[in-house]
């Protein structure tokens, strides 16, 4: 007969909560890939993002500083706030027919160097 051996749940529950801290740090760093990726790409290229609203400057205070993956021009006295970081047009284009669906009927592509808007693209 076969001996099996005496399992230390003591050790695995400690294993276990090991790969649970670890996962949560992965997903951490990837925010801040994510996040450094995607303000390399503003600075350096063209990109394509959504303006979705437009508030005055004095309201920008109610603003979360973790909104990451959008951009604040400021146009006095109001400052803009476009949405999503894209490459293309297209990918842009997307996510606009997807918040005219849920009522943000005035959203509209712009395309951008850095903070500078190049244009406004017509809806397709």
């Amino acid at each position: 007969m076969v001996k099996i051996p005496e399992v230390d749940t003591t050790e695995i529950t400690r294993l276990e909560e090991k790969i649970s801290l670890l996962e949560e740090e992965n997903t951490e760093l990837k925010k801040i890939q994510d996040f450094y990726l995607a303000r390399n790409l503003v600075t350096s290229d063209t990109i394509y993002s959504v303006q979705t609203g437009m508030l005055p400057i004095e309201a920008t205070g109610l603003i979360s500083p973790g909104l990451a993956n959008g951009i604040f021009v400021e146009a006095h006295p109001y400052m803009k706030y476009s949405i999503g970081l894209y490459e293309t047009l297209e990918e842009a284009n997307a996510l606009r027919r997807g918040l005219v669906k849920l009522g943000f009927s005035d959203a509209f592509v712009a395309s951008y160097k850095g903070t500078t808007r190049l244009k406004i693209h017509r809806a397709e």
